[in-house]
């Protein structure tokens, strides 16, 4: 053959072909986050499903007469696995920016792309969130933005809050005594405990893991008393570093401990971000860590 004719592209078939090949990879992507979380397998069966950055499932044993609502403790000893801190994200040069000091100050924060998978009926909770740290996107969610009464995790925040009024670790061998407004407070109000007794005599550092292992309440309004005086004086602490967390037109709390109140609410995105930030905080990080933690036994 003499004569062949010439195979060409215009520049917007070019142009569509690029987006055509864009499309296929993100679908392609999209398609492996789902079966990787197919793989991991999302807990069903609770309220709220929740992954960020290899948080420990947590319990806790204390010893004692076994008698009900109350507990007499049990041997100091711990348990935990290795902890890495997170490392924070450079930020980006690309694009300039005009107020360097507030762009320091600007909140983290992530949002769903294309790649985002849609949480369906294979979990049973309402409201769910799976956050990638390292890539800083949603790699899965399900009504993360809508707003709901957090319960006991709102004592991720009490922790991180008290911990950022800890000025050196001595205070953590500081004694809180657990009077008679804290015990009425939980009895009231049937709050789960952690099981110390009334005028017991409390390390603050015991507060922080009563807090959280057996989420109990005595130990959460414990440490607002230590750290801020009072309970309402620490709600307004906590209701500040939401807001310091970019989470103030969603978040807001009106306790310590989580009990419903229809003011005391916020979103799974807001309480990704609220363990997002307790986890950069070491001595959060230790207690969020720790998989069993035994008190000594008290008279």
């Amino acid at each position: 053959m003499s004569e062949q004719l010439e195979y060409s592209l215009t520049e917007q078939e070019r142009a569509e072909r690029r987006a055509e090949r864009a499309a296929a990879r993100a679908e392609r992507e999209r398609k492996r986050r789902a079966k990787l979380l197919k793989q991991i397998g999302l807990v069903s069966g609770v309220c709220v499903g929740l992954i960020l950055s290899a948080v420990a499932v947590v319990t806790v044993v204390q010893g004692g007469n076994g008698s009900e609502g109350g507990n007499d403790g049990s041997k100091l000893t711990a348990e935990k696995p290795p902890v890495q801190a997170l490392t924070p994200q450079e930020p980006s040069t690309d694009t300039p920016v005009e107020d360097p000091e507030e762009d320091i100050d600007k909140p983290f924060s992530l949002a769903a792309d294309e790649r985002t998978v849609a949480i369906g009926d294979e979990l049973s909770s309402k409201h769910a969130i799976v956050i990638d740290l390292t890539g800083e996107t949603i790699m899965a969610q399900k009504a993360a933005d809508i707003i709901i009464s957090p319960a006991s995790m709102t004592k991720i925040l009490t922790i991180l809050v008290a911990a950022e009024q800890i000025q050196n670790e001595a205070q953590l061998d500081d004694t809180v005594v657990i009077d008679l407004s804290i015990t009425d407070y939980c009895y009231v109000n049937e709050c789960s405990v952690a099981g110390f007794n009334r005028d017991e005599a409390v390390t603050v550092r015991n507060l922080f893991y009563g807090t959280i292992l057996p989420s109990g309440a005595e130990a959460a309004l414990g440490l607002a008393i230590y750290t801020a005086g009072s309970h309402e004086a620490f709600v307004e602490l906590m209701n500040e570093k939401a807001a310091e967390l970019g989470l103030s037109e969603t978040a807001h709390f009106t306790n310590c401990v989580g009990l419903y109140d229809k003011h005391n609410k916020c979103t799974v995105y807001d309480i990704a971000m609220i363990l997002r930030a307790a986890m950069e905080n070491e001595l959060c990080r230790e207690v969020l860590t720790t998989k069993i933690y035994e008190i000594p036994a008290g008279e």
